[in-house]
This record gives structure tokens, C-alpha cells and sequence, in this order.
């Protein structure tokens, strides 16, 4: 299972204030607002089903065939999986494509520096290719295969530590390890 939620802050207190008065007009215009913020967010809950759908279908491949090559220790040694990295690539991936114009953070919890250790070139290669054959498989973006730097980027691209304006994404794989 893999959660997903998307942030958008506003920064106008005055849309806070408003609500607290009791005016009928000041009330009118912010019921339009709400509603006009609510159905934006229509873009953002099917790009995140088909964002969490596609990781949801690596992690079940994974789970069918785990190796333990496929689980390695993080610093803090709690295990980390092809699935967890695989997940937020796809996530990633997707979201990129999803929003092209629109910016966007990722707040998640990998990154690629222990896949660009010596050593790690097994594991990455294993997830880049879960990452193209559940790409290929799903068939929604016409992209090509990607390539490990790419799919190291999009890993990366989940560095974000969010912020008080635009749009943040916060990304927890569940693969099933541990908790």
C-alpha cells in the first residue's frame, strides 16, 4: 500500500478571517471560494490514484518474488526495499508527468545516495527494472525506457522538505517490512 496526500497552502490569512464573520456577503464569497478550491483538487486526487496505483502494482511484484538482495539497511537500520525506492520513483514519475507545468514538491522518505555506492549497481538496476515493466505493463504514460540515472532522479526528486506555499506531496511506501 502506498500513501499519498497533497498539501496546498494558502497564504491569505484573510480567507481565514472571513470565515469567522458573520456577514451574509463576506459568507457568499467565501462558500465560492471554498468550492472553487475543493474542485481543483479534482487533477490532484486522479493523478495521486493512478500515482499510487502504479506503486501499489510494483510493490505487489515485489512481494511475490522478495530477495533478500532486495532488502538492504538504512543508517538508521531500519530495512529499506527495491519496492520502497521503486514506489517513489513511480510516484515521482508520474506526478512529473501529471503536472508538467504545475510545481510541485515531493516530501518523501528515500533518496538515492546509498544506491550510488559501490556495491548498490545490482539493486538499482533491479529497480529501474521494476520501475519500465510496471510502466510498460500499466501503459498510461508513452515514455521511454528509463534509463537508472533517471530512475535515480526521480527517487530524488521526493528531497523536498515542503514549505509554507504551492503544492506539496507527502509520500509513505508501505512494503510491508517492518511496523
Amino acid at each position: 500500500m502506498t500513501i499519498i496526500s497533497c498539501l496546498r497552502t494558502v497564504s491569505k490569512p484573510s480567507l481565514i478571517s472571513q470565515f469567522s464573520k458573520p456577514k451574509p456577503k463576506t459568507q457568499q464569497s467565501c462558500s465560492l471560494v471554498v468550492s472553487s478550491i475543493v474542485m481543483s483538487y479534482d487533477k490532484e486526487l486522479a493523478a495521486a490514484k493512478k500515482a499510487a496505483s502504479l506503486a501499489a502494482r510494483l510493490c505487489l511484484k515485489v512481494q511475490k518474488a522478495l530477495l533478500q538482495s532486495d532488502v538492504q539497511s538504512k543508517n538508521d537500520k531500519s530495512p529499506v526495499t527495491v519496492a520502497d525506492y521503486g514506489s517513489q520513483a513511480l510516484v515521482s514519475f508520474a506526478l512529473q508527468k501529471e503536472f508538467p507545468s504545475e510545481p510541485f514538491s515531493l516530501v518523501a522518505e528515500e533518496d538515492s545516495k546509498d544506491l550510488r555506492q559501490d556495491g548498490a549497481q545490482e539493486t538499482l538496476e533491479r529497480i529501474t527494472k521494476l520501475v519500465n515493466e510496471t510502466l510498460a505493463s500499466d501503459g498510461a504514460y508513452n515514455t521511454s525506457t528509463l534509463s537508472t540515472e533517471d530512475v535515480i532522479r526521480a527517487i530524488d526528486g521526493g528531497k523536498s522538505e515542503g514549505g509554507s506555499h504551492g503544492r506539496h506531496w507527502v509520500l509513505d511506501p508501505i512494503d510491508g517490512t517492518k511496523g
